[in-house]
């Protein structure tokens, strides 16, 4: 699974709010890198494009628009050795990211109260990617921190619903009344009873004409149900073998229905024209924080699910990873 994608997912449903007026600074510092080396940095929660800055005498240096709360931002350093990448949880703080003779594995970042929580989880435990036990004795033992409630959603996927509900039930008030403690809190009473072989929840969403489309209109129907959005290039890359397969199996009774998770219209409409999409596409502005990605449990994209003729779901597909073979057996 696309952990980058997984991140961006789950912080874009934890924007908290807290206005500030005043503009701050992200500096970082390098080691051997060429003047002029391009430095990427992009407000992902916000849905914005990327700014740009070059490297001079090995520094780089963003100014910062106030922002409400914090937000999750991605940088990137195409031409730095080793991890070239990283997410910063950033707020009304001055930022200073320490790259001399690292890459940002290892990189020292210095910034607001979520960041510097976020180092702290690193230094502790190792890794991101550290195993299960690691992450519940850092919640349990720091139940205060509101980082706390980012792990708690990245973990999803590895636990059961009681589970995540034992650990949140064990955060503090204030982290559990934050916007990210919300959200735990919503997915953990709309996805109940959602897993394979549990019947689906019905839903409505708007197609690119602007029609009303609901999901029990195909039922009686095989549905594969696709979630994507414009920005991921491994969805995007599916969707000739769905044209193929759609036009293939159509008549047979197999049905395909794609749900963006693009918070802008625009870019899903742009996307569905360009990729000649012609099943049906349908749009949920709410993204990964709606009702029907929290009742889908929808983590990251692509995420797919097969429905059978009676409703119940039999298959979770997991990167895009649907072939003819999976469909074909559906029809012996």
């Amino acid at each position: 699974m696309n952990k980058a994608i997984i991140i961006t997912s789950l912080t874009i449903l934890c924007n908290l709010f807290n206005t500030h007026s005043q503009n701050h600074t992200l500096i970082g510092y390098t080691s051997n890198l060429n003047d002029s080396t391009k430095v990427l940095l992009r407000n992902v929660e916000m849905d914005k494009p990327f700014d740009t800055t070059y490297i001079i005498n090995n520094t780089f240096r963003f100014d910062i628009k106030p922002i409400d709360g914090h937000n999750l931002f991605f940088i990137r350093i195409d031409k730095l050795k080793g991890k070239r990448r990283d997410f910063l949880f950033i707020d009304n703080s001055d930022v200073e990211i320490d790259l001399r003779d690292r890459d940002f594995d290892s990189a020292i970042i210095k910034g607001g109260q979520i960041q510097n929580q976020k180092m702290e989880f690193l230094r502790e435990i190792n890794s991101e990617s550290a195993n299960y036990k690691a992450k519940v004795d850092f919640i349990k033992s720091h139940s205060n921190y509101e980082y706390c409630a980012y792990i708690l959603m990245d973990m999803r996927g590895s636990l059961k619903n009681e589970e995540i509900k034992n650990l949140f039930d064990g955060l503090d008030f204030k982290i559990k009344n934050s916007k990210c403690g919300k959200v735990i809190s919503k997915y953990i009473e709309k996805s109940k009873g959602f897993e394979i072989g549990s019947k689906v929840t019905d839903f409505t969403l708007k197609d690119i004409n602007g029609n009303e489309v609901s999901l029990k209109s195909f039922y009686g129907k095989y549905i594969y149900l696709d979630f994507w959005a414009s920005w991921c290039g491994i969805c995007r890359k599916k969707h000739p073998f769905f044209n193929k397969m759609y036009e293939k199996y159509k008549n047979k009774g197999f049905e395909i229905i794609s749900i963006s998770l693009d918070p802008d219209p625009t870019k899903w409409k742009k996307a569905s024209v360009k990729d000649e999409i012609s099943w049906t596409s349908l749009v949920d502005t709410s993204s990964f924080n709606g009702d029907i990605a929290l009742t889908y449990k929808v983590f990251s994209i692509p995420t797919g699910y097969i429905i059978n003729r009676e409703c119940i779901v039999i298959d979770r597909i997991y990167n895009g990873q649907l072939d003819e073979n999976t469909i074909k057996r559906l029809f012996e």
